[in-house]
């Protein structure tokens, strides 16, 4: 069989494109591996989340500048742990009310982030209004909202009483300590007031 002689410029070519060839490959293993490394952290948080201790908070019964709730654990019939209120405007926000200081979280002390995912409304002041509840994470209501770490969620308010169960929704993980504000808006209604209490997830991570 005849030997064929390649030029070395060739040679360079074919051994440079072969280099390349595994680089990337090796680089989409890497990132498929690191996809994989996200998916079980993702599956390990979603675990926690449905199978975690949830915590429920009302109104602090000594608040101070960085406490402003109790977990309802706390509550006698001589330590009463009362529902927050929000109260809306004329057709418009009303102002926020702090839920969270720096010190309410996390109970756990070995937990370094939350999530407020459902608002349980006891007592409202309107029957079938329509209302959207606003939940903020930051220094301040008015900063979060420029700094989006808020959620919106709609509520109707059925009597003027209570909703038949806690309202469930969606939230990011915040850092424990992180200040956290709720406001809430009556659609063509004014001065329209919510009591509720708070839920809570906490996570190691």
């Amino acid at each position: 069989m005849a030997r064929v002689h390649l030029d070395k410029g060739i040679v360079g070519f074919i051994r440079r494109s072969i280099n390349n060839m595994f680089t990337e490959l090796y680089n989409s293993v890497d990132t498929i591996n690191m996809s994989i490394d996200e998916i079980l952290e993702e599956v390990v948080e979603i675990e926690k989340h449905l199978h975690g201790n949830e915590r429920w908070y009302g109104v602090a019964v000594t608040p101070s500048g960085t406490h402003f709730a109790d977990p309802i654990d706390e509550y006698t019939n001589a330590n009463v742990v009362a529902p927050f209120t929000t109260t809306a405007a004329n057709d418009n926000w009303g102002l926020w009310t702090q839920v969270l200081g720096s010190d309410d979280t996390p109970f756990d002390d070995t937990m370094t982030k939350f999530d407020f995912h459902k608002i349980g409304i006891v007592d409202s002041s309107a029957t079938n209004v329509h209302c959207f509840i606003q939940i903020a994470h930051g220094v301040s209501g008015a900063q979060a909202l420029t700094d989006k770490t808020y959620t919106t969620i709609q509520y109707l308010t059925p009597t003027n009483q209570a909703a038949e169960g806690a309202v469930e929704f969606m939230s990011k993980r915040y850092s424990a300590g992180s200040l956290t504000w709720v406001r809430c808006l009556a659609i063509g209604a004014n001065a329209t007031q919510l009591d509720f209490y708070i839920g809570l997830h906490e996570y190691a991570q």
